[in-house]
């Protein structure tokens, strides 16, 4: 259809041609070039994941045995092989001091009250060997009605108990449902006290931490002591 133009007029077309095949060209590439406008960051550096912290009741203590047993034996408590099914995990109030002590507190506290007033209070040593399992801790203090610190002849009003499940080990221990039982004997009738969460897993140089404020007003004798129930991983 150009064989009648001239030699000027057909390089004229041939040069307009070029100009909007390279025209094509460039709207293409600006298409599928990314313009800037996004934030290329946000793909190649994701916002870090926070760590879960797992609640107060695990904190890293020193540890001479910080580094983990890669064949951890079974825990005197429970099986290290399988997660126990719901209905074999146990309640710690159910625990017998006499035949399983390395579930109990490493003291027995005491206490005698004569007329609302504290006549004698001492902690009792178990004397528990620990060794490979954690290392249940309590302290106690009588308090006043008013939440101070009791001494002899003071008047009586609560018994405050503070517990530290330490894992010195070298293996993991589970708490299927954070239990821990301050079990308080008044006159031998025994009252039960528990705290309760989620599963929990207290590694090796971790612990465990429970408190209690159990109003204790009337006389007589009485003793208490905190158990737990764990097994290892």
């Amino acid at each position: 259809m150009f064989e009648n133009l001239s030699l000027n007029a057909r390089m004229w077309i041939a040069a307009l041609a070029t100009a909007l095949v390279a025209s094509g060209i460039g709207l293409a590439i600006a298409l599928t070039v990314p313009s800037g406008s996004g934030s290329p960051q946000a793909l190649l550096t994701p916002a870090p994941t926070e760590t879960p912290l797992v609640e107060a009741t695990e904190s890293p203590l020193p540890t001479e045995s910080a580094t983990p047993s890669e064949s951890p034996s079974p825990s005197p408590s429970a099986s290290a092989s399988a997660v126990p099914s719901a209905a074999a995990v146990r309640d710690p109030k159910d625990v017998s001091c006499v035949t399983e002590p390395k579930l109990c507190s490493n003291v027995t506290g005491t206490m005698t009250v004569r007329g609302g007033k504290l006549a004698a209070r001492q902690d009792v040593p178990s004397g528990t060997d620990y060794s490979g399992v954690p290392e249940t801790k309590m302290t106690s203090t009588v308090l006043k009605p008013n939440q101070q610190p009791a001494s002899s002849g003071d008047q009586v009003g609560w018994i405050k108990v503070h517990v530290d499940v330490v894992n010195n080990t070298s293996r993991t221990f589970v708490f299927p449902q954070r239990k821990v039982a301050l079990v308080v004997s008044h006159n031998n009738k025994e009252d039960v006290n528990e705290t309760n969460g989620p599963y929990t897993e207290v590694p090796p140089g971790g612990a465990l931490h429970a408190d209690f404020l159990n109003p204790e007003i009337a006389d007589g004798q009485y003793s208490w002591r905190v158990k737990v129930w764990f097994y290892a991983k």
